[in-house]
């Protein structure tokens, strides 16, 4: 192109495209190369005259071409795989060695009261447990990353959100093979947890109540929709 350099075409190129570029010249330098990768060239290359370098040029566009590919593939599984984290239903993270949390998807924001920024790269797992938790928790963190079978897959934790509400949490966690890196999904069981304590005071009142009756008696009582029926007898 008229007035614009093989540097400068990369630069213009890169501003729009991923498409590789090898930067094949026949004058060149160490200095020339630095700046022509910094510009987003993917190779570069002087022309020889022994026509043998052909073969050379022909095998570095091959392996370029190849590198594109190879990225566009893992780009579009980064995409499926991000609609499938962001959509899972369930609050989900992904937690490094260190604790911290890397990733969170959108669910995880609104259980935890935080934005993703304010998350993401900055808060480990521990900030949201609380302080009783925390022991066992951080013991299942270690084991996990020494022996994953030996690791509880499934169990229950007390969650705090942003505004110090304590939250009954059940806990899928596994390790992403070949990394150090686990994901876990959480999912919020204090309403159920609630449910099942009232059943239970329920239960105990009417167990209560039950010892008080005199041998023999029959108590019914009825209130709709609801009806309790205690029998002694």
């Amino acid at each position: 192109m008229a007035g614009m350099d093989g540097i400068e075409l990369a630069r213009r190129l890169r501003e729009t495209s991923d498409i590789p570029f090898i930067l094949y010249t026949g004058q060149g330098s160490e200095e020339v190369a630095a700046t022509a990768f910094a510009a987003g060239i993917d190779d570069y290359m002087r022309k020889a005259m022994d026509h043998s370098h052909y073969k050379l040029l022909a095998k570095r566009i091959r392996t370029a071409a190849e590198k594109s590919r190879a990225e566009r593939r893992l780009q579009g599984s980064e995409e499926r795989y991000r609609t499938v984290f962001e959509n899972t239903g369930t609050a989900t993270i992904i937690v490094e060695e260190d604790r911290t949390i890397s990733l969170a998807n959108k669910r995880f924001v609104e259980l935890s009261g935080f934005s993703r920024e304010e998350i993401e790269g900055k808060k480990p797992w521990t900030d949201f447990v609380v302080e009783e938790d925390l022991e066992r928790m951080a013991k299942q963190h270690s084991m996990r990353r020494v022996d994953s079978d030996a690791a509880l897959k499934n169990y229950e934790f007390r969650f705090v959100d942003r505004d110090g509400n304590v939250k009954d949490i059940f806990l899928t966690i596994d390790m992403i093979p070949d990394t150090s890196k686990s994901i876990a999904s959480l999912l919020d069981i204090t309403k159920p947890k609630q449910a099942e304590e009232k059943l239970r005071e329920s239960l105990q009142t009417s167990a209560d109540i039950m010892r008080e009756i005199p041998s023999g008696m029959i108590v019914y009582k009825y209130e709709p929709p609801d009806q309790l029926i205690l029998l002694d007898g």
